[in-house]
């Protein structure tokens, strides 16, 4: 007596071991272990329209999915990704390029929100806001999450100053200007800033103005900032501060700066006022928590009797009608040894590029093809059944 076929198994097409010729990211750490961190590279050549990423070993074995997604927001588009778990100090990384299949979704502690008149964008480390409309639409006061605490007074005092009048011209006094989330993601949020450098709520002479970018990543207290500045004319100015991180008041108790780190404790105010220099970062410290600025040579001014105290990346004159800036804020933990400072603020320590590459793409686990009496098949799936 004959029964109905009994379904034995099936054999993905996948499961067996193929040569790939594709397109790899290829991802290298610097000196120190990351976790969960997040690379980026810059799209020069298409991809194509809809693909993941599945991260491969030394003889190309698939090691596991990771998530991705392309920032489309500023002049070139980026493929941003994040590195599941902990990547060594030294090691590379590779991620094959999958066409036609949609990347893994992300979970991460990267959350922003739009208010009716601020942005408020939070991670693991802190809590930033920027205006809507006005004060440049920069960033303005932390909470800083790992110990609670919240410094609503700091502020970023960018400003150009010309010599010959006197003059200081302030982003954060354009009271027509604007933050905007322009890319959102759990792997990235890209907030952009316009203003004009004013006094008095009227426009500096040539109508000097700036675009900021800041990028916000998950599991990160560094903020990435690029600007692009821009004029009408060709007129000198002195002098343009960038990243200028101030506090009227005295509230830090130590100024740490590097990349070989050197630990300033600050004056007692009263004391005549002092200026430190770094040569990749400076922070302002106290016994938990710290804030600063990094990915070049920073300037810092203990405000004990004049002043406000602040750090800054070095500043600079402008003559051309154009001008980039690019740095990186800090919101963090304080560190009982300075020198963890420059694994977040001496520079990205991530190099991405795209590389084409021949890959045995083997899928984890393979099985030997079933045999039966019946068998259906086409090009992706086989299924095989018995006669009992």
């Amino acid at each position: 007596m004959k029964t109905l076929p009994r379904f034995l198994g099936y054999w993905l097409a996948t499961a067996v071991t193929a040569m790939a010729a594709g397109t790899v990211l290829q991802v290298e750490n610097g000196q120190n272990e990351q976790f969960q961190a997040v690379a980026s590279v810059p799209l020069h050549t298409a991809l194509p329209a809809s693909f993941s990423l599945v991260e491969v070993g030394a003889s190309g074995e698939r090691l596991g999915a990771v998530a991705c997604v392309v920032d489309g927001s500023g002049q070139t588009p980026e493929l941003v990704c994040m590195l599941p778990g902990i990547t060594e100090a030294g090691a590379t990384r590779r991620l094959l390029v999958v066409p036609n299949q949609a990347p893994v979704p992300a979970a991460t502690d990267l959350t922003v929100e739009t208010a009716e008149k601020e942005l408020v964008i939070r991670n693991s480390y802190f809590e930033i806001r920027h205006p809507r409309q006005g004060g440049g639409g920069l960033p303005s006061g932390v909470r800083f999450r790992l110990s609670g605490r919240a410094d609503p007074d700091l502020y970023l005092l960018d400003r150009i100053y010309r010599r010959e009048t006197k003059r200081q011209y302030l982003l954060s006094y354009d009271r027509e200007s604007t933050a905007t989330v322009v890319f959102q993601s759990p792997l990235r949020v890209v907030v952009e800033t316009q203003a004009r450098y004013c006094l008095g709520g009227e426009p500096a002479p040539g109508t000097p103005r700036a675009v900021y970018r800041f990028v916000y990543s998950p599991y990160s207290p560094v903020i990435g900032v690029t600007a692009r500045l821009a004029k009408d004319d060709d007129d000198l100015w002195n002098e343009v501060h960038f990243l200028h991180l101030t506090r009227n008041d005295y509230l830090y108790t130590t100024f740490v700066t590097g990349d070989e780190a050197k630990v300033f404790p600050m004056n007692t105010p009263g004391e005549k006022s002092v200026s430190r220099n770094g040569s990749r970062w400076g922070v302002m410290a106290t016994e938990t928590d710290a804030t600063g600025v990094g990915f070049g040579g920073v300037n810092c001014w203990d405000a004990s009797d004049e002043f406000y105290y602040y750090v800054c990346r070095s500043r600079s004159q402008w003559t051309d009608r154009t001008m980039d800036w690019a740095g990186a804020l800090y919101f963090g933990p304080a560190f009982a040894d300075p020198a963890e400072y420059s694994r977040w603020l001496a520079g990205p320590s991530l190099a991405a590029k795209l590389v084409s590459a021949d890959l045995t793409a083997a899928a984890p686990e393979t099985v030997p093809p079933p045999t039966g009496a019946y068998e259906l098949a086409n090009e992706a799936l086989r299924l095989v059944f018995a006669e009992v």
